[in-house]
């Protein structure tokens, strides 16, 4: 599945999808997904996202929540 709206903003590339994450400041964000014949629409609380973000990766065994690269880009100021 690919992202192709966060928020209304098209998605550019993966730098991208992480610079409208960080900077989001709505309390739910809104995404949408390239490819569907029917729009398919998530809305997401932005507060239970972070939250889960831990759980999420535990159960799916995943280590790190980004490569170095992404994770610089996530720590910048907004």
């Amino acid at each position: 599945t690919v992202i192709a709206t966060i928020n209304g903003q098209p998605v550019r590339n993966l730098r991208h999808l992480v610079e409208l994450l960080r900077n989001a400041q709505e309390d739910f964000i809104s995404f949408t997904y390239a490819g569907s014949m029917v729009a398919v629409r998530d809305v997401v609380s932005r507060a239970e996202m972070e939250a889960a973000t831990e759980e999420i990766l535990n159960e799916n065994s995943i280590r790190h929540q980004a490569s170095p690269e992404l994770l610089k880009i996530w720590k910048q100021q907004k």
